[in-house]
């Protein structure tokens, strides 16, 4: 019995200690971000489009980065200039690989943001993108 008891405590530590891994990036909102190009890929989706690795685009949302291959999580979240810049470190997947991600998020409005990582030499765009959800089979 007490073999159980230590084995359930160990578990619920192991859950916790997983969900706190996770941060939001509660700037963002509940909003769905895409570049142009891929708000375009998320319409042509919505459309009834085939998924496939060129035609699913990588977003953005509070929870982190979605791509065809790849999915990255917020881990930590820091704000560094008040409402207009923030830190975010991710932990990243691609089949078997994982890694660390640092990206650098500032606000351009209320529906844009520029996020750089930390080896890259431009920012990328992220609007939101009001694309209805993919059709189902596609």
């Amino acid at each position: 019995m007490r073999r159980a008891s230590i084995l359930l405590s160990v578990a619920g530590l192991w859950f916790a200690g997983s969900a706190l891994a996770e941060q939001a990036a509660a700037f963002l909102g509940s909003a769905t971000y895409a570049t142009a190009e891929g708000c375009d890929k998320l319409k042509a989706l919505a459309a009834g489009g085939d998924r496939n690795i060129s035609t699913v685009p990588e977003t953005l949302t509070a929870k982190g980065f979605d791509g065809w291959e790849h999915s990255c999580t917020f881990t930590s979240v820091a704000e560094t200039a008040p409402g207009k810049s923030w830190k975010v470190v991710a932990s990243c997947e691609e089949g078997e690989s994982e890694w660390e991600d640092v990206q650098f998020v500032d606000k351009v409005d209320d529906k844009t943001f520029k996020v750089k990582g930390e080896e890259d030499k431009e920012a990328m765009v992220y609007t939101v993108c009001d694309a209805p959800a993919a059709k189902q089979g596609n």
